[in-house]
């Protein structure tokens, strides 16, 4: 609320990353998922061009963590 006061009129929120930020989607019809929160600023940075777009790469980033993890424990064994 310090860094974005109101945001509530401005964006929705559809997530986190834990660390007091928060991915959301602007009211205002700006295409995008923008990031907003303490470590912003008050200027919140688009992270995606499209939710769709936010999505996949999510789905991505967490696939490539499961497979660095699964190629740690192997080689651990």
């Amino acid at each position: 609320a310090c860094a974005f006061p109101d945001w509530w009129l401005t964006f929705v929120l559809i997530g986190t990353n834990g660390g007091g930020d928060y991915y959301s989607l602007r009211l205002d019809n700006l295409d995008g998922v923008w990031l907003i929160g303490s470590d912003c600023g008050d200027t919140p940075t688009q992270v995606a061009e499209s939710l769709q777009d936010y999505v996949v790469q999510t789905i991505a980033s967490h696939e490539k963590t499961k497979a660095e993890e699964a190629e740690r424990i192997r080689r651990h064994a």
